[in-house]
């Protein structure tokens, strides 16, 4: 069983999901974001982890409208730390944790171990 694999048995804790390391760096210019969620949205297993987890997170919110900002990871800054005290808000990487510290640096560790393979485990192949 690959690592991968090992890692997608399990959700791993809230704060240390598995799908935010298969993210990749901006390979497009600087006129895009600094990382390319994309990964997460067509990895079906990333994807419906992601989904639950931000479920969850609004579990106990009563609301009859929902208006989005759309962001893997907020920021963290006088701004954003404003909108998440006025509104409820729910995010991939959780503020206070090791994967925002890289947000808000704009660099994720598991940048330095990338592979499209491990993203992308079938592209490519037939069957």
């Amino acid at each position: 069983m690959s690592n991968h694999s090992e890692k997608e048995s399990t959700r791993g804790p809230r704060d240390n999901r598995w799908y935010l390391s298969i993210m990749s760096p901006d390979s497009k210019g600087e006129k895009f974001a600094w990382l390319d969620p994309i990964s997460i949205y067509i990895y079906s297993k990333a994807f419906g982890i992601l989904l639950d987890d931000l479920i969850e997170d609004l579990a106990s919110v009563e609301f009859d409208v929902v208006a989005d900002l759309a962001a893997i990871a907020i920021e963290e800054n006088e701004r954003t730390r404003g909108y998440r005290e006025q509104y409820d808000c729910a995010s991939a990487v959780i503020p206070g944790s090791v994967w925002q510290t890289q947000c808000n640096a704009q660099f994720l560790e598991s940048f330095n171990d990338y592979e499209a393979s491990r993203t992308f485990p079938n592209a490519g192949r037939q069957g």
